[in-house]
């Protein structure tokens, strides 16, 4: 019956107050999560078997936490103390904290994209966004207050204060639909957190500190009044059932799995999902499966919400669901890119998944405008140092290299920051980082390999001087050039004679300085400068960009680092500027328009003489806190801007741009994560050929929480482009020049060392044998259906 007691244990401590459950994941089981106190009397998590009640962990979290939900990947917690809310991880670390809506907090659920919060002394529950505490909703009731809270998909469960009774609530108007009083051996008869783990409702009783598992779908008890001592009652009947499941696939038109992608019962028949409305994401196969559904009839939709797809089949499923619970399958979809989207789903740069990896600059990743990229990050390294990190990949996403390691890193070394990348069309690849205060650069060609004999100092900081990076450029013949800042410690308008300024070097693919003293840029007035930018062309050419007194300017240089033209300036009222350039010199400068309230940004499109092209641009307006830069990139006349929106999603905005102005391609901004719980930032983005684009940014995802991400956008039409060629003189190089005339097969495997393969005409065929490493001679052929492969490609010879 309803409230029946399925299930009871002891607390794991005392005085519980909150409850949360955790779904399993591949190869666990799910758990119960209990706020209580310790031995100490001090506030604890502990992570409970729901079958046995044994302590599977247990850790002390930032404070003691009433309320306790879980969003998918870490705990939230109610803080009626501070009237806060507090995101932290399953071992207790702190993530982020929000201001509650109202005073003393004491429940909080998820409901899928957002929290959903109660209150002790009211009968309020607010709808909150994760991101910055704003209300985004209210239920209004007319209880006195909640201690618990629960969502079971459709509709709320609250332990109500005054009448000791746990409630069913409508989600739209917050009307009582069903209530039962706890059972007995609750002392007071009332319960405080509450959970529900797609069948049942748990609660914890805080005087008792017992933990119940109790029945949530039974239809209840039924009153029967009789006259008198002989009278009969007829038709007081009672139906069970059991809860049953919808499950499917999300694909592409090929088949491939949309992973992330979100299916949901439409329980209103509106065509939209609403928070309280069953959901599940698919996962890396492409399957969902939504359970705990009751008998009915249900109209089964997915979720569109990246540009350029549209669902094909089908419009929607309607299933029904009878009283024996079925579980019912094949309900799935299936969507097409039309024009340009995503191509396949979100995936993590970084392949070392142990501390946190993350992007430190508006420019951690570049192209060769062929479709393959570098991405560059900070990260932990093996020996405790702080490593700068960058990686290689084709136009498919495939990786082409594992993490090389940019920097020489000490055990205990300082977090390396501000690191820049640049790749020329050839993938040959510049790095430019700071630390401390010392600023590097380092460039490899495109098998990974360092073109120096290691990273070169730009800028060595005193105890008087400072400096830091702000950008880096790679020309077609791999001379690169480093854009940084200089400045007094302390940052005092002048001290032994460093007047703070930007400057840039320009090095030799060698590494050797190509200007006796590098070039300042923005001396005058510059005490207080902020953030600058740099961009370089494939002929070597290159423009800055910076902000100081007075407002944003830029400069174009020659290859040899003379000036052209005369100082930009870009505007008089602006701060924190981005510049991108394409191919033929032509540039974009974006800004912040210095507000109270918002950040306001700007752009101006340049030709490669400098000449403005079109009016300014107003392209956004973000309510998050100032002081950052946001990447612009271009190609041909089309722009995109990127930034992240201050409640965990990156998004992106393309325009293209003339004389008679700017025309949005994109009618909005639209989302770049799948992962929209946690906190994502820093992004970058580049073209990368084909009207394409690659967007990284870091934060948390599928397979890490606390990683760098990459997303490809193109158009199902677009080709990928060529494999990188192999260094010249290296041993893949020999083996192609080995191979005969002909047809030949290239593929991207991952090996460590050239190896004979077992002969495969099949593309399509089983795995090749390794028959073992092979010498090349230098004036040998292979023979017919040889194959070789190294660790960077798979060769097959072809008949001569």
């Amino acid at each position: 019956m309803l409230g029946g007691v399925l299930k009871e244990f002891a607390s794991p401590g005392t005085n519980p107050s909150g409850l949360t459950w955790v779904p399993g994941s591949t190869g666990t089981g799910a758990s119960l999560y209990v706020s209580a106190s310790d031995a100490s009397g001090n506030g604890h998590i502990y992570q409970v078997d729901p079958a046995t009640g044994a302590i599977q962990s247990s850790f002390a979290p930032p404070v003691p936490m009433y309320g306790l939900t879980y969003d998918g990947q870490y705990l939230w917690g109610a803080d009626v103390g501070d009237n806060l809310l507090v995101q932290f991880s399953t071992s207790g670390t702190e993530i982020k904290t929000l201001p509650a809506p109202a005073a003393e907090p004491s429940a909080v659920v998820w409901d899928g994209t957002d929290l959903w919060v109660s209150f002790i002394n009211s009968g309020q529950i607010d709808k909150v966004d994760p991101s910055n505490g704003s209300v985004l909703a209210t239920i209004s009731t007319t209880e006195a207050g909640f201690r618990g809270l629960a969502l079971d998909g459709s509709h709320f469960w609250a332990s109500d204060v005054k009448t000791e009774q746990v409630m069913e609530l409508d989600p739209s108007n917050g009307a009582v639909l069903r209530a039962f009083t706890p059972p007995s051996d609750f002392n007071s008869n009332l319960p405080v957190g509450l959970a529900y783990d797609g069948s049942a409702l748990w609660m914890a009783q805080i005087t008792s500190s017992q933990i119940f598992r109790v029945d949530a779908s039974s239809p209840g008890e039924q009153a029967v009044t009789l006259a008198d001592s002989a009278a009969t009652a007829s038709g007081v009947d009672f139906g069970d059932f059991r809860l049953g499941s919808i499950s499917g696939t999300i694909a592409n038109a090929q088949g491939g799995p949309l992973t992330g992608w979100t299916a949901y019962v439409d329980t209103n028949g509106d065509g939209q999902y609403e928070a309280w409305e069953p959901a599940a994401m698919a996962d890396a196969s492409g399957n969902y499966i939504i359970g705990g559904l009751l008998p009915g009839t249900y109209t089964v939709s997915q979720i569109v919400r990246q540009p350029g797809w549209s669902q094909t089949t089908p419009a929607a499923s309607s299933v029904t669901i009878d009283s024996s619970g079925q579980a019912i399958g094949g309900q799935s979809f299936t969507d097409t890119l039309s024009g340009l989207g995503p191509l396949g789903a979100e995936a993590p740069a970084n392949a070392t998944t142990a501390g946190v990896q993350q992007t430190t600059s508006i420019g951690a990743v570049s192209s060769d405008g062929a479709g393959n990229y570098v991405v560059a990050w900070q990260g932990p390294t093996s020996t405790g140092g702080s490593g700068v990190f960058a990686r290689l990949f084709n136009s498919v996403g495939t990786p082409l290299t594992g993490e090389i390691l940019v920097n020489s890193v000490a055990p205990g070394s300082p977090t390396q920051h501000n690191i820049y990348v640049a790749m020329n069309g050839s993938d040959d690849f510049a790095v430019a980082w700071a630390d401390n205060f010392n600023v590097y650069g380092q460039t490899f060609n495109a098998q990974g390999t360092s073109l120096l004999k290691g990273p070169v100092t730009v800028f060595a900081a005193s105890s008087t001087t400072l400096g830091n990076s702000y950008g880096v450029g790679i020309d077609s013949s791999a001379n690169f050039g480093v854009y940084y800042y200089t400045g007094a410690a302390g940052f005092s308008t002048k001290l032994n004679h460093i007047v703070p300024a930007f400057d840039v070097q320009l090095y030799t693919a060698s590494g050797a300085a190509r200007l006796r003293k590098p070039i300042q840029v923005g001396t005058d007035n510059c005490n207080g400068c902020g953030v600058g930018s740099l961009a370089m062309a494939p002929d070597g050419t290159f423009a800055v960009a910076w902000h100081s007194i007075g407002g944003v300017y830029a400069q174009r240089f020659g290859a040899t680092g003379s000036l052209v033209g005369s100082r930009i300036t870009v505007t008089t009222s602006g701060l924190y500027p981005s510049l991108g350039m394409d191919a033929s010199g032509n540039f974009v400068v974006s800004w912040e328009v210095n507000t109270t309230a918002t950040q306001a940004y700007q752009a101006q499109y340049y030709a490669s003489n400098g000449a403005p092209i079109g009016p300014v641009l107003s392209y956004t307006t973000l309510n998050v806190g100032s002081g950052w830069t946001y990447p612009v990139a271009t190609s041909g006349g089309t722009v995109l801007f990127n930034y992240p929106s201050g409640d965990g999603e990156i998004l992106a905005q393309r325009y293209s741009v003339s004389s008679s102005g700017w025309t949005p391609i994109d009618s909005q901004p639209f989302i770049v994560n799948e992962t929209l719980v946690g906190d994502h930032q820093t992004p970058s983005c580049e073209m990368i050929g084909n009207g394409g684009f690659v967007v990284v940014w870091s934060g948390p995802g599928i397979g890490d929480d606390s990683g760098v991400f990459v997303q490809r956008y193109g158009t199902a039409s677009v080709a990928p482009a060529a494999i990188l060629a192999p260094a010249a003189n290296s041993p893949v190089a020999a083996a192609m020049a080995l191979a005969p005339a002909g047809p030949s097969r290239i593929e991207t495997v991952v090996d460590t060392a050239i190896e004979a393969l077992s002969p495969d005409p099949s593309a399509d065929g089983p795995a090749p044998v390794v028959l073992g490493p092979i010498v090349l001679p230098s004036a040998s052929r292979r023979s017919r259906g040889d194959r070789l492969r190294s660790d960077r490609l798979l060769f097959e010879f072809a008949a001569e």
